[in-house]
């Protein structure tokens, strides 16, 4: 395979895709959802401020190689590694918060005239061992991920009023892997539970709607039978990622979701139920202020949230409403008391997926990351 290095280390702001590829086939009462792409395409957006001579070599490389394969540096995950010896066969770097793969490249970078790639033969949680020796020496070097692939739409350029030039250019990996690991998060019905906090990030928007035909001869009244036998929950899940560990969890959560293929639970984290009398560990009914669940729904699921933290969660099979209080039928026992003064919320839990396969992650200074998907509700499989 043969393909060049792109040296140059872009300012803070990248944005990274991973992007899927899911036909979704619905009918009236269920979908089936098929996978079309195991390994998602993944997308590397820089932007760099360069003097004259580096844009002069950056300008050299996009115009004598563009079209061609580059070697692509994830300087998401770049780690100061300092000295590093020619005769090296291993580099000790925690590997943990980063995605490198046994057989694929590892670069070695001290500034974009200093630099070189090895085949990692294998790795542990704190070294990389590679197929051979170094071959350069570096005094003070960076490691990261290197990926193979190309430019989406060339190396652009924008020229300012000051010395500095604006350069920005778009990759697409072409030897990804599918990264699926152990998120941790607690299941229901074998189904996980998203537990992370769900940030705003510009806003929390919610839609429900009951989707019609519309039959309209222009003469009558307009005829619009339900195409489908529920309605339409559509939301949002965004996280605020703080740290690199946290952004690779997150990133191989995706992996396992693999785009719009897999449902999971999601948490309204709202207060959506309230709590009428004591609930104990062996009960399997709750009673609740009504909110006419008998009229409207059939079966749910909640997470029940204690105020020391305790989180239980159950699947609500029918319910009834008598007065002002509806009962609320769970699948199996609370298993954990809650009373009215220790219960801090009830809320929804929606099955859903993700209503795109497209994942944009933006990556800003001190690694934090930001992420927001749209979802909908699927049935429970």
């Amino acid at each position: 395979m043969t393909y060049k290095i792109w040296p140059f280390i872009p300012q803070h702001g990248v944005d990274e895709v991973l992007e899927w590829k899911t036909d979704v086939l619905r009918a009236r009462d269920k979908e089936q959802r098929v996978m079309l792409r195991n390994a998602p395409r993944q997308f590397l957006s820089y932007t760099f401020l360069m003097d004259e001579h580096t844009l002069s070599k950056a300008r050299a490389l996009a115009y004598g190689w563009g079209g061609r394969q580059f070697g692509i540096p994830v300087w998401t995950e770049v780690i100061f590694v300092g000295v590093v010896s020619s005769s090296d066969t291993s580099i000790a770097v925690d590997t943990t918060s980063s995605e490198y793969d046994a057989g694929g490249q590892v670069l070695i970078w001290q500034d974009d005239s200093n630099y070189t790639e090895a085949t990692i033969a294998s790795i542990t949680g704190s070294q990389l061992n590679l197929s051979g020796p170094v071959g350069k020496n570096f005094t003070a070097a960076y490691v990261c991920p290197l990926r193979i692939g190309k430019m989406v739409d060339g190396f652009s350029l924008q020229r300012g009023p000051n010395a500095s030039i604006k350069g920005s250019v778009e990759f697409r990996v072409d030897d990804n892997s599918a990264y699926a690991a152990a998120s941790g998060f607690p299941t229901l019905l074998g189904l996980e539970i998203l537990t992370d906090t769900m940030y705003y990030l510009g806003g929390a928007d919610e839609k429900i709607i009951r989707e019609v035909d519309v039959m309209d001869n222009l003469t009558g009244k307009v005829y619009t039978p339900f195409r489908y036998t529920r309605s339409d929950q559509a939301f949002y899940v965004g996280f605020s990622l703080q740290t690199r560990t946290d952004i690779k969890r997150i990133r191989s959560w995706f992996h396992t979701l693999k785009g719009r293929l897999t449902p999971f639970w999601l948490i309204s984290q709202a207060a959506d139920l309230t709590l009428t009398s004591d609930v104990g560990a062996s009960d399997t009914s709750i009673g609740v202020k009504s909110i006419g669940y008998e009229a409207n729904y059939t079966q749910t699921a909640i997470r029940i949230l204690r105020t020391n933290g305790v989180a239980t969660y159950h699947r609500v099979t029918s319910g009834s409403t008598v007065g002002s209080v509806d009962f609320l039928t769970l699948s199996a026992a609370a298993g954990v008391a809650a009373t009215v003064g220790n219960t801090e919320s009830i809320s929804f839990m929606r099955c859903v997926r993700l209503d795109s396969d497209r994942i944009e992650f933006s990556h800003q200074e001190n690694h934090y990351a930001s992420i927001k998907v749209p979802c909908i509700e699927v049935p429970v499989p």
